[in-house]
């Protein structure tokens, strides 16, 4: 191969195993972007080509390399002429894109892994992307959608190569700081060896449902204005609900929870279409004698310390044998073009046994929970969760000095969280 290759980070590794064994549904991201008013198709189409032109992580390839190794390289630019759609309303764009999130990409040097719609609607305008999650995180999905919209906006915004984080986590590996990390995984592996499992039998199926909710202006407000006067972080807050939902769930003060960290702390990863994302484990403690404030407190600083080490945990774990079957992912992506638009996911239909709960904080004063669940689960059943979480989140702000308890057997019901699962399964 005549190009410069470049290896697989850790992260890529992952999801190019699971393209291989036939996941590949599981490993797209995407969703639609759109706003109201009208468009030129032309206007769009050079948009779209911008969004390309700047950003090398999409036009990112991925082959095996001579030795069977899978490798990534990126392709020159070409400008290209994206499919243009015609949709009588949002709730037609929304079943076509639900539909079309699940046509896999193939991974071969013949094809790309980036998609984009161009949309016409009879109020409003946008596009409908598709990335694989190899190049892309959740981050990725709204940061090309504000690029469109910026470039439209007759903005020209600054995107910086993927390629650059590839050749950093590299020489990340030979440093003192690497093996820093490692240690922390390796010490709380030996600290907590048993599994956290909020599913009590297996999710054989490969197939997921999801449930949206969105939290009310009113509770979204509530939240803010404590949150403005010094009551911790909206990140810590949902983290703490979430914890004393698990911990009420599972029957146990001390469990591990999986957690979703972005790679993204500097000015150019944050402005980087690419996979930066890392799962990591992460022992919490949710103490149902103490105060919601304290236990906040407490599990704030577990999650800032494995923010810390976030880019080795896979290397102490594994990717098949992770300690946890439910993550947590807290996404505050926004837009940055100033324009007011409509931002849409679509998961994929795959999922293995996992449950992830996915808060959306865009800095609109809108926050929606999206709960991505196995088909194990009806969609009726973790309803219950995506209302329960919320209702401890806004009991326990209301009076922070509540203990974690109190609240919980108010919204959950002071039943055994044994029982409480045995019943959730049924």
């Amino acid at each position: 191969m005549d190009v410069k290759t470049y290896e697989l980070t850790g992260e890529q590794i992952y999801m190019y195993g699971s393209q291989m064994a036939g996941f590949g549904i599981g490993c797209i991201m995407g969703g639609s972007m759109t706003v109201k008013g009208s468009c030129s198709t032309e206007r769009m189409q050079h948009a779209g080509n911008e969004v390309v032109r700047i950003n090398d992580g999409l036009r990112t390839r991925v082959v095996k390399g001579e030795d069977g190794v899978p490798v990534q390289y990126v392709v020159p630019f070409e400008e290209r002429e994206f499919k243009v759609m015609e949709f009588a309303d949002a709730d037609e764009l929304d079943r076509f894109g639900a539909e079309w999130i699940d046509i896999p990409f193939e991974m071969d040097a013949d094809h790309e892994l980036f998609e984009m719609i161009i949309v016409q609607l009879p109020d409003s305008y946008g596009a409908l992307f598709k990335i694989h999650h190899i190049i892309s995180d959740a981050w990725t999905c709204m940061l090309v959608g504000d690029q469109f919209l910026r470039i439209l906006n007759g903005e020209t915004p600054k995107a910086y190569p993927f390629t650059d984080y590839v050749v950093k986590m590299r020489d990340y590996a030979e440093t003192g700081r690497y093996k820093k990390d490692m240690e922390f995984f390796e010490a709380q592996k030996k600290e907590l060896p048993q599994k956290t499992y909020v599913s009590p039998e297996p999710m054989l199926s490969a197939k997921k449902h999801w449930i949206e909710y969105e939290l009310s202006d009113e509770e979204a407000g509530i939240l803010k204005e404590y949150v403005k006067n010094g009551g911790s972080s909206e990140h810590n807050l949902f983290a703490t609900a979430v914890c004393a939902w698990i911990s009420r769930m599972i029957g146990k003060e001390r469990f591990y929870i999986g957690v979703i960290a972005m790679n993204r702390s500097g000015y150019k990863e944050k402005n980087s279409v690419g996979q930066y994302a890392s799962s990591i484990p992460l022992i919490v403690e949710c103490d149902p004698k103490k105060s919601f404030a304290d236990n906040a407190a407490k599990i704030g600083s577990a999650f800032f310390a494995g923010y810390r080490h976030q880019r080795t945990a896979s290397g102490v774990y594994g990717y098949n044998d992770t300690p946890y079957d439910f993550w947590i992912s807290y996404q505050n992506a926004s837009l940055k073009s100033g324009i007011e638009a409509r931002a849409k996911e679509y998961p994929s239909g795959q999922l293995g046994r996992i449950l992830l709960l996915e808060i959306i904080d865009r800095g609109d004063g809108k926050i929606t929970l999206l709960f991505e669940h196995n088909v194990k689960y009806s969609d009726k059943k973790a309803a219950r969760l995506v209302k329960e979480v919320p209702a401890i989140l806004m009991e326990g702000i209301r009076d922070s000095s509540r203990t974690i308890g109190d609240i919980t057997d108010q919204v959950m019901g002071p039943e055994s969280g044994l029982n409480r699962i045995r019943k959730w399964i049924r």
